[in-house]
């Protein structure tokens, strides 16, 4: 696919490889010696903000504490880093695998994307300046939250078409049928309930609390796995 550009640096992005069952092993069996980022996030704001991805895609049909209390693993299991990282470090040397915290990322920008140059074996002042600030993923969310809610819970049981597009093969005709139905009642809601550029609403104190207590102790020792101080900065 790339015999092109075989003097070139390729890669590609994925929220779902650290989580993977497969993938590690995957990749360990390439010719290439595939080196590996992973961009932490403290746990309980990451299950937050991965809620707000899942409602504006039409999965999320309870409110965030509801979620948690009827449907956890489906925010939840992504933020247990260590016995994901445990599985990678089962079939990648481990100078294979950066780590790298989004808090830190954000923080100190310029010192972590040197990091990465270095670890990638790149020329940092190569980059474009304003790669250091580009903002790519602005939060948008619907202009009432709750009516979004609303819609995904009475919708839910045409499951989710949001990716039917991506598939490698055609769907049936009834599920193309009932895509082009959701599609169009997605349409008239998102007249009458706009996505907006905005902050995400702020997470409960009392379900941070209860979340951080489930993570520390879900992910005690990932800082002598990595070799990185992690838990001090996070709880």
């Amino acid at each position: 696919k790339f015999k092109e550009g075989e003097s070139l640096l390729k890669g590609e992005d994925s929220t779902t490889y650290l989580a993977s069952k497969i993938a590690a092993e995957r990749i360990a069996i390439q010719e290439k010696e595939i080196k590996m980022i992973f961009l932490l996030r403290q746990p309980s704001s990451r299950a937050y903000s991965n809620y707000y991805h899942m409602l504006r895609t039409g999965r999320a049909t309870y409110t965030f504490e509801d979620t948690i209390r009827y449907d956890a693993f489906s925010i939840l299991d992504r933020s247990l880093y260590k016995q994901q990282l445990e599985y990678y470090y089962n079939f990648l040397p481990k100078e294979r695998v950066k780590v790298i915290l989004f808090e830190e990322m954000v923080k100190d920008t310029e010192r972590v994307v040197g990091e990465v140059c270095d670890y990638l074996e790149i020329d940092y002042n190569a980059l474009p300046k304003e790669a250091l600030t580009v903002h790519a993923n602005k939060a948008r969310l619907p202009q009432n939250i709750n009516m979004q809610v609303k819609k995904n819970y009475k919708l839910r049981t045409y499951g989710n078409f949001h990716y039917l597009n991506h598939l490698p093969f055609k769907p049936k005709s009834d599920t193309y049928k009932q895509s082009i139905y959701v599609k169009t009642l997605n349409k008239i809601h998102n007249r009458i309930n706009p996505p907006v550029e905005s902050k995400t609403p702020p997470l409960n104190p009392e379900t941070k609390a209860f979340l951080d207590r489930y993570f520390q102790a879900e992910l005690e020792g990932i800082d002598e796995l990595t070799g990185m101080d992690i838990m001090s900065k996070w709880f």
